[in-house]
């Protein structure tokens, strides 16, 4: 569907290249890899792995939003949020301390840190 919109796919530093078949997608998944897909001036990364999370768990939650007639599936911002202050990456923990206070109203309720 990526490709079909004009976006190309890459793993790691490598671009996914013919045949994008069920081989590939298999590796993919068994690895868990992550996919980004660039074009249109977006980068978005295809991921099967969040902190703190089972897939399934994260999949049962997800938002399905409709880009330019395109279904996009989301994990829910509660639990990207959540993952972000799981890891606790110093740019995860950038990210959460600089739009606390508009992911606090979105969210409704605490999050990652202790004040």
């Amino acid at each position: 569907m990526c490709r079909d919109e004009g976006f190309q796919l890459w793993c790691g530093d490598e671009p996914l290249g013919e045949p994008l078949d069920r081989f590939l997608a298999e590796g993919v998944v068994s690895r868990r890899a992550l996919v980004r897909a660039t074009g249109h001036d977006l980068v978005i990364d295809l991921t099967l792995v969040m902190a703190a999370f089972a897939f399934e768990d994260v999949w049962s939650r997800r938002r399905t939003f409709t880009v330019q007639g395109v279904k996009v599936p989301v994990a829910s911002l509660s639990d990207i949020v959540a993952s972000k202050a799981a890891v606790g990456r110093p740019k995860d923990q950038l990210f959460l301390a600089t739009h606390e206070d508009a992911l606090r109203q979105l969210l409704g309720r605490r999050f990652g840190r202790e004040d």
